[in-house]
């Protein structure tokens, strides 16, 4: 099975186009759709991984529930919600997760449950790994000891397209899971709007 990735690249007057093409036994294609987020404002900020976030809205989010917390420049995920109400919620005071310490209170935010996709990629077996979204998102991927690769997934100023995260052999980079068996990814998008994540791994069937 082949696999082919191909840059358009333009840069200061300077522009063209490169390509990869990698071979391997089969892949493993992941399409999810991803569950809008919710946009509130951070009310509280008892401290970098602690707060309380307001909604102007019911946010449908419970008690116990996993969320990833976005904001401009900044994102916290894997934070426990506690002390849930109609329009509010407490990130932080059960799991606080991981990431960057929260921002200043008063600052508006969306918040995302996470979503759990089964996966089941060798390191050592891949040939090319790409992932893309439609919009900004983020993913923690883990192996049964925890988290391996941490991505997130930009989406920049004045567009509606998310960036890509790519890896392939001789590409001159170390691979990211190398010696890993990656069994699941949690996922979250930051917009508000349903986006789609893609998890495309080009593989061998043995590492």
């Amino acid at each position: 099975m082949n696999g082919s990735l191909t840059l358009i690249y333009s840069c200061a007057g300077f522009s063209g186009t490169a390509h990869k093409l990698r071979t391997a036994d089969g892949a493993a294609i992941h399409e999810i759709a991803l569950n809008p987020a919710v946009a509130g404002t951070l009310t509280t900020r008892t401290d970098n991984d602690t707060g309380t976030i307001t909604m102007a809205e019911g946010h449908g989010f419970l008690n116990d529930d996993i969320v990833d917390v976005y904001w401009s420049g900044g994102v916290r995920y894997g934070m426990t919600v506690s002390s849930q109400g109609a329009t509010t919620m407490v990130v932080g005071a059960v799991g606080i997760g991981a990431g960057d310490n929260l921002p200043a209170e008063g600052t508006a935010l969306t918040v995302a449950k996470q979503q759990e996709v089964t996966l089941n990629i060798h390191g050592d077996s891949l040939e090319m790994f790409v992932i893309h979204a439609t919009g900004r998102a983020h993913l923690d991927i883990q192996d049964a000891g925890g988290s391996e690769l941490v991505v997130e997934i930009p989406a920049p100023s004045g567009t509606t397209e998310g960036e890509f995260y790519v890896w392939s052999t001789d590409s001159g980079f170390v691979n990211p899971i190398a010696s890993d068996t990656i069994i699941k990814a949690l996922v979250s998008t930051a917009e508000t709007a349903a986006k789609t994540l893609k998890i495309v791994a080009l593989k061998d069937t043995t590492p």
